[in-house]
């Protein structure tokens, strides 16, 4: 009895290869558009974030004859007292609960970072420090940036009710490099104070007093310069204060949200 021989045929070598360099060639096509996607979430989410904390600030505003939350107190800092170093991730999360925010946002804790943030924060964003920088009798008061030599005539804004153009008002700052107080930024000469802060597709997001929320993105090479050294390299070479960037589009365009206007002539 003969056994027919069998038609079937495997892939030869050059073939396999071929097939192989198709797959790659479609996961290099795909990869870059699945990672936009992912992004592209992941600003969605700070979005609604930095708009739902936005809400609760103007409802805060609206329960307290329009005082605005003190920028420095509306969340107890994430570093142990008169450090950089972080305190334990459990007692950030217990410490939320301590914010005067806190109360109209249920349990929700996730709304405080960005999914971008690094693990061991439980906060990525900051208030600006123009929407009530108050520290209270014992912390000095209302806080003029006078420590830092900045002008007498800082437009502070201690009242919701108070600002003018309400949907150009910066409140809340992606920081991601968060610090002790509010995020800061000069308003009498032409210099970033706080590091600028750099994700989201080279830019970060805003939210603004009306409510809504926008992410920028930057366009001068010196601020993505800035905003992507280490919290470490950018305090030891400019400190608080002093990285001057002149005649750049991006410094110009926050100090006029930030402040309302810019307090030097440019």
């Amino acid at each position: 009895m003969r056994i027919a021989a069998s038609n079937k045929k495997g892939f030869t070598l050059i073939e396999l290869l071929v097939v192989i360099a198709i797959i790659a060639l479609l996961m290099s096509i795909i990869m870059p558009a699945l990672r936009k996607v992912k992004e592209q979430a992941k600003i969605a989410v700070c979005l609604s974030n930095t708009k739902q904390l936005t809400t609760v600030w103007i409802l805060y505003a609206d329960e307290n004859d329009s005082k605005l939350v003190s920028a420095y107190y509306w969340t107890p800092p994430i570093m142990h007292p008169g450090t950089t170093n972080l305190l334990p991730l459990d007692k950030q999360l217990d410490d939320l609960e301590r914010g005067p925010l806190f109360q109209y946002l249920g349990d929700s804790k996730g709304i405080y970072r960005c999914p971008t943030q690094k693990r061991e924060l439980a906060r990525s964003y900051n208030i600006s420090h123009a929407m009530n920088p108050d520290r209270g009798p014992a912390g000095g008061g209302l806080d003029p940036l006078d420590w830092a030599g900045e002008s007498p005539d800082i437009p502070l804004v201690t009242k919701l009710a108070n600002i003018k153009n309400t949907n150009g008002r910066l409140v809340f700052v992606d920081e991601f490099h968060v610090t002790w107080g509010p995020w800061t930024i000069w308003y009498s000469k032409e210099s970033w104070w706080n590091q600028p802060p750099v994700q989201h597709n080279e830019g970060t997001v805003f939210s603004f007093a009306d409510g809504h929320s926008e992410r920028w993105k930057w366009h001068d090479d010196r601020t993505m310069e800035l905003g992507l050294l280490s919290f470490e390299d950018y305090s030891a070479s400019y400190g608080y204060g002093n990285a001057p960037s002149p005649d750049n589009e991006d410094l110009h365009k926050v100090q006029r949200a930030y402040w309302g206007k810019m307090g030097y002539t440019r």
